[in-house]
């Protein structure tokens, strides 16, 4: 949001920048290490210090204000699937059809990523008994969630990677494992998912 244009490695040109931009900050600490006086040194850590304020005020308003995210089912779901993208409108078929069988499920289809809706997350995890992640790669919204639950409730994933759109009966499969061989709070979720991906395909 306030990041410094440091793709120039003049620092004096790079530091009195104070429009939003690009940062090669390896080249800056290239050209810091070999070619800065000390005094260089002094101002370019200043210089940083100073804009680490306004970021941070910058960031709490988007924090405050710029939070989005689409839920569905979840007045009563005991098991929240977390997707978002292409595997969120996959996650809808499979948590339309565990609702089908039977299955108190519901969505949470986080629309920001950055900043993530972490205070919603809390307010799911006082009533559901599982969470259930979906994505297409490996994880990288996992660790936000399980952050945001804080160990209150189990959490499990399933992902695909390489570009490959998991099906809605894949995950469905998942949702009705979380009723049939629930999970505990100790499972590790992306250990487990490894061990599903381990598996050989059945011919």
């Amino acid at each position: 949001l306030c990041m410094v244009d440091m793709t120039s490695l003049d620092w004096q040109s790079a530091m009195n920048r104070q429009i939003p931009g690009r940062a090669d900050v390896a080249a800056v600490t290239q050209w810091a290490r070999l070619k800065a006086t000390p005094l260089q040194h002094y101002f370019l850590r200043h210089r940083m210090r100073w804009h680490q304020g306004p970021c941070s005020s910058r960031w709490r308003e988007v924090e405050a204000h710029e939070v989005r995210y689409r839920g569905y089912w979840l007045d009563d779901a005991e098991y929240v699937v977390v997707g978002f993208g292409t595997a969120g409108r996959v996650a809808l078929s499979a948590v339309r059809a565990a609702r089908a069988q039977g299955i108190r499920a519901g969505l949470f289809r986080p629309v920001s990523l950055r900043p993530f809706p972490t205070q919603r997350m809390r307010q799911l995890a006082e009533q559901a008994k599982a969470f259930l992640v979906v994505e297409m790669n490996g994880g990288q919204m996992l660790d936000d969630v399980t952050a945001a639950v804080q160990g209150r409730v189990p959490v499990r994933f399933y992902g695909r990677m390489g570009g490959v759109v998991p099906f809605p009966d894949e995950v469905l499969r998942e949702i009705v494992a979380l009723t049939t061989h629930p999970p505990t709070v100790d499972e590790d979720p992306r250990e487990r998912w490894l061990g599903l991906m381990a598996r050989p395909v059945a011919a």
